[in-house]
């Protein structure tokens, strides 16, 4: 029996204008205080490991604040999506610099230009101004280091993070809804033949229709992706990889993906004809036999 294949999900590309202003302007008012609070965590803070979770604490606020900023702004183009989470990345990093300024002096004005923040660094980088366990000041090339490093979790966050969310969520054009919630489905066994997974890469559903219950905690099975909205009636979106659980030297799972399928788009009515594998079980092992009736006591 065949299968229609079905095309892989890609975005318009289509972005509104008017978002790559807003987001600047929104992520400067949230930066502006949150630049001066995380200069001070910095100073107040007695360990290194704290300063360091500060760091990425404030670099995943940002990542957060791009990601909502351009799903609400309907960035449907991933290149978009990398450049505004860069230029979010770029004013958090402007501003933890402008409140660090401010709290090493006083008078400073309440912004800097980019070129005094510039001669400012330079006196830093020859002075320093943090030391570790009462030694003399970190400077130079190790201080240039620890500043590329802060600078990279910082921008690396606010730009990977709405990047991967946006290319990875598919959006309805004619409902104006992004398809965020997924309905993941565990029951199928792993997909090992050859001839299967061959025809699972030219996007062909066919190999569903030949699948296997999985067995009863099998480390090893297919899972299914359903990607769809409650708005959007019209189409969702589906995903198949084969997954190896392992635990790890914590006792914890791991799992290991191996992407069969990418985002199909499937008709909204194949949603819930797909969501049956769901009750798709191994079939429970036969009951075993009676044992015959011991033979009559001879007299």
């Amino acid at each position: 029996m065949s299968s229609p294949n079905f095309a892989p999900y890609q975005h318009s590309g289509q972005f509104d204008l008017a978002t790559l202003f807003m987001v600047p302007v929104a992520a400067a008012a949230v930066a502006f205080p949150l630049g001066f609070a995380y200069a001070y965590l910095d100073k107040w803070l007695p360990f290194v490991l704290l300063r360091i979770l500060v760091t990425f604490g404030y670099g995943f606020v940002f990542g957060m604040l791009a990601t909502w900023l351009l799903k609400r702004g309907r960035v449907r183009n991933n290149a978009v999506a990398l450049l505004g989470g860069t230029i979010v990345g770029l004013i958090a990093l402007y501003f933890q610099w402008n409140g660090y300024v401010h709290m090493l002096t006083e008078g400073a004005p309440p912004l800097l230009s980019l070129d005094m923040l510039w001669q400012i660094m330079q006196v830093l980088l020859k002075q320093g101004t943090w030391s570790l366990k009462g030694g003399s000041n970190i400077t130079g090339v190790m201080l240039g280091i620890v500043w590329l490093v802060e600078a990279g979790i910082i921008v690396g966050f606010s730009s990977l993070a709405p990047f991967g969310t946006i290319a990875a969520t598919p959006y309805c054009e004619t409902t104006h809804c992004w398809l965020d919630e997924e309905r993941k489905i565990d029951a199928l066994e792993a997909f090992t033949d050859p001839t299967q997974i061959a025809a699972l890469q030219r996007d062909d559903l066919a190999p569903l229709l030949q699948a296997k219950p999985r067995l009863p905690g099998s480390a090893t099975f297919a899972r299914i992706t359903l990607k769809h909205s409650p708005k959007c009636k019209i189409f969702n979106t589906l995903r198949l990889d084969n997954i190896t659980t392992v635990i790890d030297k914590e006792d914890n799972p791991k799992e290991t993906t191996t992407q069969l399928l990418r985002d199909l788009v499937l008709p909204a009515s194949m949603f819930e004809l797909i969501t049956k594998f769901e009750n798709f079980a191994a079939p429970a092992p036969a009951p075993a036999a009676d044992a015959p009736p011991a033979p009559p006591a001879q007299a």
